[in-house]
C-alpha cells in the first residue's frame, strides 16, 4: 500500500505519463507479452510513456494556451495510438526487415507456438488436434462457427487449445465419424466447445489460406 501512495502522491502529469506508457505498453503486446519480464514491461512502458512526454512538451511550446490537462489527455492519447500503430503495422515490418536485411530471423518469442499466436495470419480454415490417447478431433470447417459465442477456436498460450468438433477419428480406424457440436433438437443447449489442455495433446494441424 505505502508504493500505491508513493504513486499517487506524484505530479498528475507525471502519473499520467505512467499510466499512458503502461496503457500503450498493453495494447501493443496483449497475447504477446508472455516471456516478457519486469525488465521489459517497465522499460517499454517508459518508451512509450516518452512518446507522451515528448507529445506533452511539443504541444505545449507551440500552443501555450492550452489548458494542461488537455495538452496531457492529448499526449496520452498519441502514445495508445502509436501503440495501436506498433501492434497493427509496425512489428510485422520491422521484423520483415531486419529478416531483409539478414540481422535476425527470430521473432522475439520464446517458441513457434507463440510466434505463430503472434503474427497477423488469416484466419484458420481446418484445424486437427491429434490427442496422446491415439484420438484425433477436427472442425472441417471453422468458418461456419465464425459466429458461436467464442468464435470458431481458441488457441491458449500454454498449448490448449479450444474448437468445435465435428469429426473424431478413433485410434485404428481410417475414416472419420461425425459428431455435431450443435444439435437442432437441442438447441437450447447451444454449441458445445471442447476444451484441451495442453497435456493431451500430441500434435496440432492447422490449415490456413495461403
Amino acid at each position: 500500500m505505502d508504493q500505491v501512495k508513493v504513486l499517487l502522491d506524484l505530479p498528475f502529469d507525471v502519473l499520467l505519463l505512467l499510466a499512458a506508457g503502461y496503457a500503450s505498453y498493453r495494447i501493443a503486446f496483449i497475447g504477446r507479452d508472455a516471456h516478457h519480464s519486469t525488465i521489459d514491461v517497465t522499460f517499454i512502458s517508459l518508451a512509450f510513456a516518452a512518446i507522451a512526454k515528448l507529445s506533452m512538451q511539443l504541444t505545449a511550446q507551440a500552443a501555450p494556451d492550452v489548458p494542461v490537462w488537455s495538452i496531457g489527455l492529448g499526449s496520452a492519447a498519441a502514445s495508445l495510438l502509436i501503440a495501436v500503430v506498433w501492434r497493427r503495422w509496425g512489428q510485422a515490418s520491422t521484423y520483415k526487415a531486419l529478416r531483409a536485411c539478414s540481422v535476425s530471423d527470430h521473432d522475439g518469442q520464446p517458441d513457434v507456438w507463440r510466434s505463430m499466436l503472434a503474427r497477423d495470419l488469416k484466419a484458420p480454415t481446418r484445424l486437427v488436434v491429434c490427442l496422446k490417447d491415439g484420438r484425433s478431433l477436427m472442425c472441417e470447417e471453422l468458418a461456419k462457427f465464425n459466429d458461436a459465442p467464442m468464435g470458431p477456436c481458441l488457441f491458449g498460450p500454454d498449448g490448449s487449445v479450444a474448437l468445435y468438433v465435428t469429426d473424431v477419428l478413433k485410434p485404428g480406424a481410417e475414416d472419420w465419424d461425425q459428431v455435431e457440436p450443435f444439435d437442432p433438437e437441442r438447441s437450447s443447449w447451444g454449441y458445445e466447445l471442447s476444451l484441451i489442455p495442453s497435456s493431451e495433446i500430441a500434435r496440432i494441424d492447422v490449415s490456413r489460406p495461403a
